[in-house]
């Protein structure tokens, strides 16, 4: 490996090098473009991030879709977000709460 390239390992224990800055969509394409197009979230050295953040150590990856607990939870998040800034639009004197997003 050189120091241009990044060893990345995924859920199962294999490793492969990319060059260095590759991101989590240039990964999931590497492997299978439907695995692209699923994926909305992933995880870099366990923290959760978005997949266009550039990789530039050596690095244990996981990537979800909406199936998956971690991603139903971002899609969600985004969603609130999106809806809030909808409903401040339209009314622009409303109220949010605080508060982590709910299961339901």
């Amino acid at each position: 490996m050189s120091n241009q390239e990044v060893t990345i390992q995924f859920p199962n224990g294999e490793e492969k090098c990319f060059a260095k800055g590759v991101t989590l969509t240039e990964i999931a394409k590497s492997i299978s473009p439907s695995l692209a197009k699923k994926s909305i979230v992933g995880s870099v050295n366990t923290t959760t991030t978005d997949l266009t953040r550039p990789i530039l150590v050596d690095a244990e990856i996981s990537l979800y879709d909406t199936s998956s607990k971690e991603g139903l939870e971002v899609l969600r998040h985004s969603a609130a977000h999106l809806t809030a800034q909808a409903v401040k639009r339209l009314y622009p004197d409303a109220k949010f709460g605080v508060g982590p997003v709910i299961e339901n």
